[in-house]
């Protein structure tokens, strides 16, 4: 059986996504960033906040029709196809958009206004997604497996999304009209500074990540040598973290069950906490040698200790 009430929250969300994202275009089919750059940046992180949610919409549905899971974010999209869920097209670009992800969370940096426009003409698959997602909550609504007192309290918490006494799926047009007309001033400004703020956050993280490999691949390419790598973080970020959470914790199980929250496949990277990481907890580092200590965690204001011998294939992580 469904967990409408975590359904219905996961539609809700993406569709105030998409009221921000409308805001940010402004009307425009495509966004250059050297034409506005505030917009450009903006909707890239409105489009990847609506493909993450649409993946962990899609990951309840398949855990709640005891489906086994797969091991990458794109195939649970091609196993709803399968599974008769979303049509094949459908499935193949939801597929994309889940790659579209894995690019503007860990390459974020590259993304190019072609690459841009090309997310922006996709995102709006997602919203096929929701309308077939909308569908299977009205069946399960008239088939009469929720009780009513669920049925009333999604109705009464997520009002507009689904009618009370039919289970039809309603698209909330007053509420749109309402937020352009009365809020739109308010929303834009508020967004104005929060995304000042959060962009020199999102920079940190993604500046310390890309710089660290950077010295690890100088040393990985060399024949042996030493470094110590230490950059600027986030307020809140209080550690960092080589953890493979593949295996069971040999070291510190609160911080490794705090992790396991952002588990990604073949991720061996954790920022701590993950919640002021601005949204990328998680990266993949290459060329070094996992610690003994599952997780392996180093204080954020503290040097990173990089080493590689003669006879060394991987570079070696220490504390100062």
């Amino acid at each position: 059986m469904y967990n409408l009430d975590r359904i219905a929250g996961a539609v809700k969300d993406i569709e105030d996504y998409f009221k921000k994202l409308e805001l940010f275009k402004k009307g425009r089919e495509i966004i250059k960033e050297n034409e506005d750059v505030q917009a450009f940046h903006a909707s890239a992180m409105m489009c990847l906040s609506i493909i993450n949610r649409a993946i962990d919409l899609a990951t309840d549905i398949i855990v709640q029709k005891e489906i086994s899971m797969p091991t990458r974010y794109k195939e649970i999209f091609s196993l709803m196809a399968k599974e008769g869920i979303l049509s094949k097209e459908l499935g193949i670009e939801m597929e994309e958009l889940a790659e579209e992800r894995n690019y503007l969370a860990h390459e974020y940096f590259g993304l190019d206004d072609k690459r841009m426009a090309r997310i922006l003409r996709k995102i709006n698959f997602v919203k096929d997604f929701i309308e077939r997602v909308k569908i299977i909550i009205a069946k399960e609504m008239k088939r009469g497996r929720v009780s009513k007192k669920t049925r009333d309290l999604i109705c009464n918490k997520y009002k507009g999304l689904i009618s009370n006494r039919s289970g039809v799926m309603e698209l909330p047009f007053g509420m749109i009209f309402s937020i352009f007309l009365i809020a739109i001033f308010i929303v834009v400004a508020i967004y104005a500074i929060n995304y000042f703020l959060n962009l020199q956050k999102c920079t940190q993280i993604n500046l310390y990540a890309d710089d660290l490999q950077k010295r690890i691949d100088n040393l990985w390419n060399g024949q042996k040598g030493q470094d110590s790598f230490t950059a600027p973080l986030p307020v809140g970020i209080k550690m960092i973290c080589f953890a493979n959470l593949s295996i069971p914790s040999n070291a510190n199980n609160e911080i490794y069950d705090e992790l396991s929250k952002n588990y990604a496949p073949d991720a061996n990277f954790y920022f701590y906490p993950g919640k002021y990481a601005c949204g990328n907890p998680y990266r993949i580092i290459k060329h070094i040698k996992m610690p003994g200590r599952n997780p392996f965690c180093i204080n954020a204001k503290d040097s990173i200790n990089l080493e590689k011998d003669f006879y060394d294939a991987l570079v070696n992580i220490k504390t100062s």
